[in-house]
């Protein structure tokens, strides 16, 4: 993802950013997208904003998805942490979102050692593969 990318305003007609990790082409206004700033495919975030949506962050350095925790009313959130300043945040996950990379990105927390992170633990899988694929559908 490049930095000039994420920039978003009344000026700013882009809609798409390249992913600096996989290098596939986002669209940034896909449904359920709301502040983008992850790659559907592959997970990995930019360090572009300080508070949700602001796009004032100076580091803009890529984050790694590190794994999964939930907001209170049960949604699930992609924890990320970035590569240059190990700040750790949690990103909503979009509508176009890959279920198997999210799940596969579960899968490998449980062997984390970031501390202090909330991450959903191993023991809940059958309900995150629920809110990934329905009921009867993992």
């Amino acid at each position: 993802m490049t930095k000039n990318h994420h920039k978003q305003g009344k000026d700013n007609i882009e809609h798409k950013f390249m992913c600096t990790n996989c290098h596939k082409l986002v669209n940034i206004t896909e449904y359920g997208t709301k502040h983008r700033n992850h790659c559907p495919h592959c997970l990995w975030s930019m360090h572009v904003d300080e508070t949700i949506g602001d796009r004032r962050s100076i580091c803009n350095a890529p984050m790694k998805p590190i794994g999964l925790s939930q907001k209170k009313d049960g949604e699930i959130m992609v924890v990320h942490e970035c590569t240059k300043c190990s700040k750790i945040s949690a990103n909503r996950i979009a509508g176009d979102d890959d279920p198997n990379k999210i799940l596969e990105i579960f899968d490998i927390s449980d062997n984390n050692t970031i501390t202090n992170n909330n991450l959903i633990s191993i023991s809940d899988r059958d309900e995150v593969c629920t809110q990934l694929f329905g009921k009867n559908r993992y």
